[in-house]
């Protein structure tokens, strides 16, 4: 299961995303999400899944990663700027296809978090 993270200035909301369909994101009114006018100017990606893979097509100053980009292959994690100043960004998120788990916290008097064996809580992913 694939989900879309939209931040929007200080909010955060994740949506899902169908490999089926796509979304696309900018202030035109035809895109699957659409921000205000002036939010993000001539700025926009569409994320496509091919050939097993996802791929965004960028229009305007669109950063990905921290570059500008008109096409890229897109990975877990990726971000996508449309607007800097405003906050604007698009982030692709594999969900996989079991839920998230949960950690109890009740009654602990610490719960390790890190990459160590030993943590309850693993981070493995190479952007954390």
């Amino acid at each position: 299961m694939y989900e879309v993270r939209v931040y929007q200035g200080d909010s955060v909301r994740t949506m899902p995303l169908d490999a089926a369909e796509g979304m696309s994101f900018g202030e035109d009114k035809k895109c699957s999400c659409a921000f205000p006018k002036g939010s993000c100017p001539g700025a926009s990606v569409r994320l496509l899944y091919e050939n097993g893979a996802w791929k965004a097509e960028c229009a305007g100053p669109v950063l990905h990663n921290g570059k500008q980009a008109q096409t890229a292959m897109v990975q877990n994690g990726d971000m996508f700027i449309l607007n800097q100043d405003s906050h604007l960004a698009v982030q692709l998120v594999f969900r996989g296809e079991k839920p998230a788990a949960e950690i109890h916290v009740d009654g602990l008097e610490e719960l390790l978090i890190g990459r160590a064996d030993n943590c309850a809580l693993q981070l493995k992913h190479r952007r954390v």
